[in-house]
């Protein structure tokens, strides 16, 4: 079995292929995250991975930016294993504390890789991931529509104070539709006004309004 740790950044990635034993066969400090950068690591493993040899490829979940190589080599048939940061951080403290290359880092996420040998491990398929920035897309529309109501509320408690009264809930789509015909408290009056007219038009029989408008 041999393991490839791959350090993940927004431009340019990195690259450090071991053996089981954890001897560093080769490495590439950079290689950029674009389909040419992939061939480049693909040359890498074509290269020095022996015949029938199996690969483990790791990774860290950093931000987006591991997808489209995770998807890059899920279709050539080496489904990488995306790692938690904790796991290559707790080894950088432990064997090589107080530095950080790319190189370094590649190496400690293979080795991370090497020491969980046949332990499950989580892989993140593509509709799961697609699934989790939906998920967090939503939370924060759903923040963003708090701020804008709680704005809009303090807005409508400071200019028009008898409007939210007339609602049993506030911002209800009954109140923002009126917000939206009559933005102003004027406004709202006079929409008041014609529809007491509109009302006495369709029902006749109440009684003649006096003074309607």
């Amino acid at each position: 079995m041999f393991y490839l740790g791959i350090d993940i950044g927004k431009f340019h990635h990195a690259a450090a292929l071991l053996t089981h034993e954890g001897k560093v066969i080769a490495t590439v400090p950079s290689f950029s995250n674009t389909h040419a950068g992939f061939q480049v690591l693909l040359t890498l493993i074509t290269s020095h991975l022996p015949p029938g040899e199996q690969l483990r490829i790791g990774m860290e979940a950093t931000g987006p930016y591991w997808i489209p190589l995770a998807q890059w080599l899920n279709t050539h048939g080496w489904p990488p294993v995306v790692m938690n940061p904790i796991k290559t951080s707790s080894l950088r403290n432990y064997g090589v504390r107080g530095s950080k290359t790319d190189n370094i880092d590649s190496v400690l996420i293979a080795n991370a890789l090497r020491f969980e040998g046949d332990k499950p491990q989580q892989v993140f398929p593509k509709h799961s991931e697609e699934l989790r920035h939906l998920t967090r897309l939503r939370a924060d529309m759903v923040n963003d529509r708090t701020r804008v109501a709680l704005r809009m509320t303090s807005l409508l408690d400071r200019l028009f104070p008898e409007l939210l009264c007339s609602f049993s809930k506030t911002l209800s789509p009954s109140c923002l539709a009126l917000l939206s015909q009559a933005p102003t408290p004027s406004r709202v009056l006079a929409l008041a006004r014609l529809y007491r007219v509109y009302f006495a038009t369709q029902h006749p029989y109440v009684g003649n309004l006096t003074n309607p408008v």
